[in-house]
């Protein structure tokens, strides 16, 4: 039987032949009593390689057609 390490790989591979690549987040524990640190300061360093990089016409164009207008409930 195989680990469940062995079907996230699985799953990863499969998920990169399609072109996509994961991105982890990390976000912190909210039933943490004592959490540690900033939360906003950990998502400002989480998405500064983002912030800073160069706009990409092509992702756009992928993104767009993705996207929901979640305040009109229309696809944007």
């Amino acid at each position: 039987m195989p680990s469940a390490l062995d079907g996230m790989r699985e799953y990863w591979e499969r998920l990169r032949r399609q072109g996509l690549w994961p991105v982890p987040i990390w976000v912190s524990d909210v039933n943490d009593p004592e959490p540690d640190g900033d939360p906003q300061s950990a998502v400002d360093t989480q998405s500064a390689p983002v912030t800073i990089s160069e706009p990409d016409p092509a992702g756009q164009a992928f993104v767009e057609p993705t996207s929901y207008d979640w305040f009109g409930g229309t696809i944007v």
